[in-house]
């Protein structure tokens, strides 16, 4: 996963840096290893200070990221949101589209950590889009100057390595696996059941969680009138979501595995619910043995699928399949190299 610290390295990977010397002491304090927590609150105080006398708007978005930083590590997430939410505004002002993009994956780093999982998973997509964007923008280009179409390969491929990393990141997010649940086929949920779905995330939002937890309830007993037997599963998923975004994630696993029953083996829906259980899975440390197998089983269904997309003439469907599937085999890679790590490390 990319870490909070590694997107703010990437402020000023094509520009000069703004910090004048007095803003870049203040973070190098901060940054200190011996530097007591409460050494390091008095220094984010005197650079918030500071940011209101700085006449260069670059100078202040570049000390708040870098405070955002430093308070995320320290488990301040609220102050660490508010600190980049008025450096996104600034870069927004300047229309600097790096450093506004950098600004918004770090916004969603945080917002991972918090009940605004959702909006996280939307500020990663946007910032993802945003390197996918340029690292295009860079591969061919019309010099007004030159007069001649022109390329920049080392920044395209700088933008394009380190979409690769966000994109890597994205796929091992509940939100964005579940966006595969319905690619090739209509969602199977009835007209109540989307009406409950719309009143429970309203609910949701407004943080009224004793409702979220009824409506659920109200879910539950939906899929058991069904008759649709597709419509069983999907409401199932949907209850699983909603519990993981409010942190319960050995109920939202439950629910998952429970609808993984009601689909087919080998069919598209079973292999995205295999991935998407995984992933949750990897939260749960007792359960990592399971989100491998959950994880091994899923690439082995994508790779069948995309084979019978190709037999069937469906190219797009067999790439779509294939892109995936190559991403998933990184990450799982990665995982069970992390997994192996910490389990080494924690017998000696």
């Amino acid at each position: 996963m990319i870490s909070i610290f590694e997107a703010c390295s990437w402020l000023n990977q094509f520009d000069r840096r703004h910090l004048t010397n007095q803003s870049a002491r203040l973070i190098a304090g901060m940054l200190r290893l011996d530097s007591s927590e409460e050494t390091v609150r008095e220094l984010i105080q005197t650079a918030d200070t500071y940011c209101n006398c700085a006449i260069q708007s670059l100078e202040r978005a570049e000390i708040l990221l870098n405070c955002a930083a430093i308070q995320f590590s320290m488990g301040l997430f609220a102050e660490a949101d508010q600190h980049i939410l008025d450096a996104k505004f600034i870069y927004e002002e300047n229309r600097d589209r790096h450093r506004f993009a950098v600004a918004v994956w770090m916004a969603g780093i945080v917002e991972r950590e918090t009940i605004e999982k959702g909006t996280g998973h939307a500020n990663w997509t946007l910032a993802c889009a945003a390197f996918k964007r340029i690292a295009d923008e860079n591969a061919r280009y019309f010099d007004p100057e030159k007069k001649c179409w022109c390329s920049n390969l080392p920044k395209r491929d700088w933008y394009a390595e380190r979409q690769l990393k966000m994109s890597a990141d994205l796929i091992c997010l509940p939100e964005e696996i579940y966006g595969w649940l319905n690619k090739f086929e209509p969602s199977h949920l009835g007209e109540i059941a989307v009406q409950v779905k719309r009143l429970l995330h309203k609910q949701f939002g407004l943080r009224q969680y004793p409702s979220v937890y009824a409506l659920i309830g109200e879910l539950h007993n939906l899929s058991r009138g069904s008759w649709d037997y597709l419509e069983i599963p999907e409401i199932m998923i949907e209850c699983g979501l909603v519990l993981y975004e409010l942190g319960n994630y050995e109920q939202a696993v439950d629910q998952l595995d429970q609808a993984l029953h009601h689909y087919l083996p080998h069919t598209h829906r079973q292999a995205v619910l295999l991935w998407l259980s995984g992933a949750l899975m990897w939260r749960i440390p007792a359960r990592y043995g399971q989100a491998v197998t959950h994880w091994e089983k899923a690439i082995s269904f994508f790779s069948d699928l995309a084979i019978k997309a190709d037999y069937e003439g469906r190219g797009k469907d067999s790439q779509w399949y294939r892109e995936k599937m190559e991403m998933m085999l990184r990450i799982l890679n990665q995982h069970m190299a992390k997994d192996f790590s910490h389990s080494i490390n924690s017998t000696r």
